[in-house]
């Protein structure tokens, strides 16, 4: 980096190890120190959603501001807390130095084609970008396609169906047993999907992607020799071949 940027100085750092935020700490107050007729120094904190922007500053204001200091900034685990150029936030007494929080931005470009469309859906799935560029239900049914497809037999999300639900590819039937198992109706009584949709991809953050993840290794091997044209289906849900569910399906709003 320093041999392709020699006019710029690159650290890399990380907000958890104090002695990276120290160093970082001391390397703006020597910036700082060689405009001595400043009567202050402003800098802009940039970057890609969900990184630790806020989190850093609040960890550089523990080495400029004397004694204990309060948490300035509000952090979240989700992308896009920050919406707007933050007040100055004073991160060095002597010499002062201020800065600004700014909100993530990021170039949405994931690649063409349904590989890019795929790692899209995965990102808003663990929250790496915003799952609002995604309709909900749209998630829900890329979690369909996947889970079913690690275990066609009990897929994970049986265990918050009502007892005896079936495995299915349809989203639309899985939402609608999922809002009565949960109880999730609108005025009038009519269930409530989308309501159900944001449960369940909050559900599969929590807790379904550890159950999804011990489907038997004897039925992934299977589905591989399938996909790989080998074995007939057979028995295999028909999700292992179900055309409407692809990532390539997936809707993103821009």
């Amino acid at each position: 980096m320093a041999a392709r940027f020699p006019d710029q100085i690159v650290h890399f750092a990380s907000c958890n190890k104090r002695r990276d935020i120290k160093t970082l700490s001391e390397l703006l107050v020597n910036i700082a120190k060689t405009n001595p007729h400043a009567t202050e120094m402003n800098v802009l904190v940039v970057g890609m959603p969900n990184v630790g922007k806020s989190t850093l500053l609040n960890s550089l204001r523990s080495f400029g501001i004397a004694g204990r200091t309060a948490k300035a900034l509000q952090t979240s685990a989700q992308p896009g807390h920050t919406r707007t150029l933050s007040t100055r936030l004073k991160i060095s007494e002597n010499p002062l130095i201020y800065s600004y929080d700014s909100p993530g931005v990021m170039l949405p470009f994931l690649g063409r084609g349904e590989q890019g469309a795929e790692r899209g859906v995965k990102l808003a799935l663990i929250a790496g970008i915003k799952e609002s560029l995604y309709d909900v239900e749209a998630l829900v049914n890329y979690l369909l396609y996947r889970l079913n497809i690690l275990d066609p037999v009990s897929p994970a999300y049986l265990k918050v169906l009502p007892e005896g639900s079936e495995p299915t590819t349809e989203v639309y039937v899985f939402l609608e047993q999922l809002a009565t198992r949960l109880g999730m109706r609108v005025r009038g009584g009519d269930v409530h999907t989308a309501r159900a949709a944001k449960w369940f991809v909050e559900w599969w953050r929590r807790e379904g992607s550890l159950i999804s993840a011990s489907a038997p290794r004897s039925i992934g091997r299977r589905i591989s020799r399938v996909l790989q044209g080998g074995d007939p289906p057979g028995g295999l849900d028909d999700a292992v071949h179900h055309p409407g569910i692809h990532p390539s399906r997936m809707g993103i709003r821009l």
